[in-house]
């Protein structure tokens, strides 16, 4: 349990970071296919609740999970701003 407390920060962010991958190849995609599939609300939502996160991880003194929460809060930004470019799918 020492462990996964001295070593909380690295473990999570690299967690965030295997989460981000395939949105990352999600937003290529949408990208290649000028259509979207992702709903507008879930992207609203998860940025607004990865922003928590990230505001409460700062608070606690992790700012590789900082770093990890925006970069995939980023990463949701622009999936709904596609969703919002290419509007529903057909």
């Amino acid at each position: 349990m020492e462990f996964l407390r001295a070593h909380a920060d690295i473990i999570m962010a690299v967690n965030g970071f295997i989460f981000t991958t395939p949105l990352v190849l999600t937003v290529i995609e949408q990208l290649r296919s000028r259509a979207s599939t992702v709903p507008l609300s879930t992207s609203v939502l998860t940025v607004l609740g990865l922003a928590v996160n990230a505001s409460v991880f700062a608070a606690l003194g992790l700012p590789l999970v900082v770093v990890s929460a925006l970069l995939n809060a980023s990463v949701w930004v622009v999936l709904g701003l596609q969703r919002w470019r290419y509007g529903a799918p057909s």
